[in-house]
């Protein structure tokens, strides 16, 4: 028997339980008490160690480090970032000490990191560095949940086990694939870290025939691989469940030495090439190691291995390998969608005519709704946490019905983890329809009231949103109301965006500030970012600038980025007129079935976006013929003339906008004039503002322009109303918690007239 003494990491939480973590492991467990939590744990770890043998032996001589770091928290709002003056002293504790390869190997609590050092005086700055990049433009709410538990402290638990297998081999693979070790991580159970945040382990329920057809090809026929699927359907999980079979099998006399297994990213292959020929010699090397452990490599993003190396994929890391593969030093077993298999088959056909092909369809409902109740069955043993029912259906509707961009069982596994590690860090043991929908909001922005079908819409509240929001365009505002209560009553195409608009209209009438509020509407409830993403389509007025819209196979462009970061938006191309017609090729796929796929195959999804195009297409025919009325503009018309019938017929909306009248000019001006008091430099000295009405008429004649619409107006506030107030508060640091009444004076100057304190 071998003697093993586990480095568990513990904390206290509020409902007086203990949650207790195995650096470097799968092990994440709450208790009652600390005894009963770390009897649990070591019946764990022997178990698992009894049926994964080659698991890695814990750290030795392991110490709790503490590192505190300054965190300025940022906050968008209004697509501007502001930044906290006060920084946030975080308190990050990692675990430190020797691994089984005689190296120095740390792991960051609570983040999903990993590091390996020399000197025990570098894992300050390793540990503020990787904790840096992980918070870069964070809000408050996840500085929080990093803030939200007690001290940790260090516990040991000692395990007795049977002798590890690889005490049998001469020489460690850290020294015999050092630069394999040092870009990939050995599966199973090898150097992977686990994300502390998922709390169901990642199993292959319902999956069985392919784990077994995966098995048979991997191990048996010593096969190159590629599973096909759709992101979501469990594609991860069933590679890692046949790792796993595979590594529990004995060799027999007449079977070969066991496989080693080892997943990276295609981009991580040529780390370290700097000059030409360079990747060339470490994708030989690494050739060479694979081919002396056994090794069998995982690529979660296979297709990039077509733009590695050099971008064409006749030069590439792909075609580089090929030779290696037909020689069957190595194997590579890959993950791509059926449209990155389409485009790889067609850019580089030699090497995909190398693997074998494991198909995964969608999970089906009723072996989806199994597997939901096997994880709640996993919750309440493993976690203590009841999973009510209701809860488990709630996450089937809500993802099913609000989340085309993902697949079965992925997307429900991934969304019901992020609720189970909301309700541990808090303390809660019982999971319900309401958790579950709030935390759906959080996520999306989508309100309550269009999540929750009994919550009611109320038409003259939606109505009042956006007539508090956008002056003078009742019929635009009827028509936007129409696509919010198509969604709630679910009668949206789930196979295209939610709804695609163009307002057309001249400029400075509300289209822009419409497509605002849509996008606060439907998706400004809960997330951090924000729900509005503009796209400058004068910008692109060449062909040549698509690749700043899509990007490349080595880099996203700016939409592609944009949408994947934000899956739940408004879109707006704005002035997409201007655009070059070649852009509108690429629109008609998105408009059509909402998604976008680059060369290489690799799928954005726009299926949760609304998509809002502006154009100023008709606003100059506003004429007048002799001595009649000025002919009014039709918008219809210009917009069918300019663009291609099979554009058009993809424009859900086609939104009118009137130029501004007067009156309305006058409601814009109380709107803005009322919005300056959320201004930061009034809230901070707790200033409430009041306005005459003289002082309303003077800025609705001083900036009223029929030609420019509400834009004169707005700068007419800034440069009468904001300017010579700013100054008045300069000058008079100590003008705090009272009321200003702001008028207008004979002179065309600003009168401030200080009122009572409040």
């Amino acid at each position: 028997m071998k003697k093993l003494e586990f480095a568990c990491v513990c904390w206290m939480l509020p409902n007086g339980c203990v949650l207790g973590v195995v650096p470097g492991t799968t092990f994440e467990l709450v208790g009652e008490s600390l005894p009963k939590l770390l009897s649990a744990l070591k019946r764990a770890l022997r178990r698992k160690y009894a049926e994964h043998p080659w698991m890695d032996s814990p750290l030795t001589e392991p110490q709790l480090r503490e590192v505190k770091i300054a965190i300025q928290p940022t906050v968008e709002v209004g697509g501007r970032i502001h930044t906290s003056s006060q920084p946030v002293k975080l308190p990050v504790h990692a675990v430190v000490g020797r691994n089984d390869y005689g190296s120095h190997s740390g792991y960051i609590l609570r983040f999903d990191v990993g590091f390996d050092f020399y000197e025990a005086s570098e894992v300050p700055i390793l540990v503020e560095n990787i904790v840096r990049g992980q918070l870069r433009g964070q809000g408050p709410e996840r500085l929080h949940r990093y803030l939200s538990l007690d001290e940790p402290w260090l516990e040991r638990i000692e395990v007795r086990v049977k002798g590890n297998p690889r005490e049998n081999v001469q020489q460690p693979i850290a020294e015999r694939a050092p630069k394999l070790v040092a870009i990939a991580e050995q599966l199973p159970h090898g150097r992977s870290i686990r994300r502390l945040s998922r709390a169901f382990p990642s199993v292959a329920w319902e999956r069985e025939a392919q784990v077994a057809e995966v098995v048979a090809k991997l191990s048996d026929e010593r096969a190159n691989l590629l599973v096909v699927g759709d992101p979501g359907v469990g594609k991860s999980a069933i590679l890692l469940e046949a790792i796993r079979k595979i590594a529990r099998r004995k060799p027999g006399t007449d079977e070969p030495s066991l496989q080693t297994f080892w997943k990276t990213a295609a981009y991580r292959l040529t780390t370290g090439a700097r000059y030409f020929g360079e990747w060339q010699k470490i994708a030989d090397s690494l050739a060479e190691e694979l081919g002396d452990v056994k090794g069998v490599l995982w690529l979660a993003d296979f297709v990039n291995l077509l733009c590695v190396g050099e971008a064409n994929p006749e030069s590439s890391l792909g075609a580089y390998w090929s030779p290696h593969l037909d020689r069957g030093r190595f194997q590579i077993v890959g993950e791509v969608t059926p449209r990155e298999l389409e485009a790889a088959r067609t850019l580089l056909p030699g090497l995909i005519e190398r693997f074998q092909v494991v198909h995964v369809e969608e999970m089906g409902t009723s072996a989806l709704l199994r597997v939901l109740s096997r994880l709640g069955e996993y919750a309440g043993q493993n976690l203590g946490i009841e999973i009510e029912r209701e809860a488990l259906e709630a996450t089937y509707r809500l993802q099913s019905r609000f989340s085309p961009y993902g697949r079965f069982p992925g997307k429900a596994v991934s969304f019901l983890s992020d609720v189970l590690g909301e309700m541990q860090l808090s303390g809660r043991k019982r999971v319900g329809a309401r958790d579950v929908a709030e935390l759906f909001v959080e996520r999306t922005g989508l309100p309550s009231t269009l999540v929750q079908d009994e919550v009611l819409l109320d038409p003259d509240e939606l109505s009042g949103f956006f007539h508090e929001r956008i002056k003078g365009q009742a019929d635009a505002i009827d028509k936007v109301c129409n696509v919010v209560k198509v969604f709630k009553a679910g009668l949206c195409d789930l196979g295209k965006p939610i709804a695609t608009m163009l307002f057309a209209g001249p400029t400075g009438v509300g289209k822009s500030e419409t497509a605002r509020a849509l996008g606060d509407y439907f998706f400004g409830a809960g997330q951090r970012l924000d729900p509005l993403i503009r796209l400058d389509m004068s910008e692109l007025q060449h062909p040549v600038q698509i690749d700043r819209l899509i990007g490349t196979a080595q880099e996203p462009g700016k939409l592609v980025e944009q949408v994947r970061e934000r899956p739940f938006s408004v879109l707006l191309l704005d002035e997409v007129e201007k655009a070059h017609p070649v852009f509108f090729d690429i629109l008609l796929t998105v408009l059509d079935e909402g998604l976008l796929f680059d060369a290489m195959g690799r799928e954005t999804c726009f299926k949760s976006c609304i998509v809002v195009m502006t154009s100023n297409l008709g606003s100059g025919s506003h004429c007048s013929l002799g001595f009649g009325k000025a002919k009014p503009p039709d918008y219809e018309s210009e917009v069918r003339a300019h663009f291609r019938p099979e554009f058009c017929n993809r424009i859900d909306y086609l939104v009118t906008f009137h130029p501004l009248g007067r009156e309305t000019a006058a409601a814009i001006v109380r709107k803005e004039l009322g919005g300056l008091e959320k201004r930061e430099g009034i809230e901070d000295r707790g200033l409430r503002l009041r306005f005459t009405d003289e002082l309303f008429d003077w800025i609705g004649e001083a900036g009223f322009d029929p030609r420019y619409g509400a834009r004169p107006l707005q700068r007419a506030i800034e440069r009468l109303v904001v300017g010579p107030l700013s100054r008045r508060l300069l000058d008079d640091v100590e003008l705090r918690n009272c009321v200003l009444e702001l008028g207008w004076q004979q002179e065309d100057q600003l009168s401030i007239v200080v009122g009572s304190t409040g």
